[in-house]
């Protein structure tokens, strides 16, 4: 791998956790951050992160693809937990479609 793609590959994955627990922090310190950025931004850039090192695995293998299909599912899976009441929170249909739209656009790049 040359050094651009092993830079563009590192940013890809540390940029999007970087900003994403500024605006955790930056809104847990009451700095007025729109809500949509609030709610959705920190959740779309860390699935983003997440996939896109994930499909960083050249070799799917049959265990790396139950890998991929448990963490891929496992946003989904965590907001039906919260909607039964088996943890803590809130279901939100657009928390889906904020984590889906990071994992497609992680697909993509």
């Amino acid at each position: 791998m040359n050094r651009k793609k092993v830079i563009l590959t590192i940013a890809n994955i540390f940029l999007p956790l970087i900003i994403g627990g500024m605006i955790y922090y930056l809104n847990c310190n009451s700095y007025a951050i729109s809500a949509p950025i609030r709610n959705f931004a920190p959740d779309f850039l860390w699935f983003y992160s997440f996939t896109f090192s994930i499909l960083i695995l050249k070799q799917f293998t049959f265990l790396n693809k139950m890998i991929l299909f448990i963490f891929l599912a496992s946003p989904f899976a965590f907001e039906l937990f919260q909607k039964s009441g088996l943890v803590s929170g809130t279901f939100d249909l657009y928390d889906i479609i904020t984590y889906y739209t990071g994992g497609i656009i992680a697909f993509i790049m």
